[in-house]
């Protein structure tokens, strides 16, 4: 069975496709006097980068691009409205100068009705650096001011002592050591103390914002030399044994709080030996032992010499006397016996 097509199409044929051919020329002629083109200047260009390998140094680069569509839609266009999306190629470590292409296949969303006509550049340049990361950086404590007068700063511990720094080559290649924010010092300061500190940040780098400084503080120590003291025995031998000749004298020094040695006089030191162990007579090497009368931080430095020879000996036990006897006593001669006088005789009563 055969199609056939209907007599009111085939009738006049060619004159009806004529007719269509220039309806649709005029319809073109007037849809292109109804469109117009416009220049959007300055549209942003969004660069595409892994953030955690890649800078980009330079700013967001722009282009001015020229559209086409209804004058109502262009009154309502915005740059913004246009999406430009360009990819950041991979560099190697340090500054790259990088010239990415860049065409209408670049315009990822224009509105409805607008068309992207051309671009005012073929390709922008961007500034790029890698991301790398410098391990066990350093960290140096910063001080300012003093403590009280007569003490001292003795100890500074930083934990961590070492961090990691990440960011661009070029900005960590170079960093040997950070800083930490300034710690003031003053007179009120007579004791340790810890606290947390923040690290003195640069622009651009990862790292961690502070870390924990233990500080001592002791008072000022000096050290004073004394000579020719004179070593006494403290506890003397057992076993009826004694020294023989003097002990030589000594020479020590003293470390401590200034404010402390300054008020300590010779008389207050006391070289001293122990002899309450020895038990037997002869030569005998002995270490000196000091004790010192006043602060209890002096500490005692130096002795020399540190030991010293002591020779024992027997103590001589003279005889004991033989008692001479003693002679009996006389006995004495014996008392006469004294009678005792007799009573009186009573009384006759009295006569009534």
């Amino acid at each position: 069975m055969k199609l056939q097509t209907p007599r009111i199409i085939r009738h006049d044929l060619l004159r009806k496709l004529i007719s269509i051919f220039f309806a649709l020329v005029i319809w073109l002629a007037i849809s292109a006097q109804l469109r117009e083109t416009r220049v959007f200047r300055n549209v942003e260009v969004t660069l595409d980068f892994d953030p955690t390998e890649t800078i980009v140094e330079s700013g967001i680069p722009t282009v001015n691009v020229t559209v086409r569509g209804s004058p109502g839609a262009l009154d309502l266009l915005k740059s913004s409205d246009i999406r430009l999306v360009a990819v950041v190629p991979e560099v190697t470590p340090g500054i790259q100068y990088c010239d990415i292409g860049i065409s209408r296949r670049n315009v990822t969303h224009t509105p409805p009705g607008i068309r992207v006509v051309s671009l005012s550049k073929q390709k922008i340049q961007v500034k790029v650096d890698r991301k790398e990361t410098r391990a066990n950086v350093p960290v140096t404590v910063r001080f300012e001011g003093k403590v009280r007068e007569g003490y001292r700063k003795t100890r500074c511990i930083v934990t961590p002592n070492k961090i990691n720094l990440r960011g661009a080559h070029l900005l960590v290649k170079d960093i040997r050591e950070v800083t930490t924010e300034t710690i003031m010092l003053d007179d009120t300061m007579v004791q340790d103390f810890s606290m947390d500190v923040g690290l003195s940040t640069v622009a651009g780098l990862e790292m961690p914002r502070s870390v924990r400084v233990e500080v001592w503080v002791a008072q000022a120590g000096g050290r004073s030399s004394y000579t020719d003291l004179p070593v006494s025995i403290l506890t003397p031998p057992k076993y009826q044994l004694e020294v023989v000749g003097q002990l030589p004298p000594i020479s020590l020094g003293i470390h401590g709080p200034e404010n402390a040695l300054s008020q300590l006089a010779p008389e207050q030191i006391h070289p001293f030996v122990d002899l309450s162990t020895i038990k037997a007579p002869g030569q005998h090497i002995c270490p000196i032992q000091v004790w010192v009368d006043g602060d209890a931080s002096l500490l005692v430095q130096n002795i020399s010499p540190a030991k010293v020879p002591i020779e024992l000996a027997l103590v001589a036990v003279p005889p004991k006397p033989t008692p001479t006897p003693k002679p009996a006593p006389t006995p004495k001669p014996a008392a006469p016996e004294q009678k005792k006088p007799a009573k009186p005789a009573a009384k006759p009563d009295a006569p009534k």
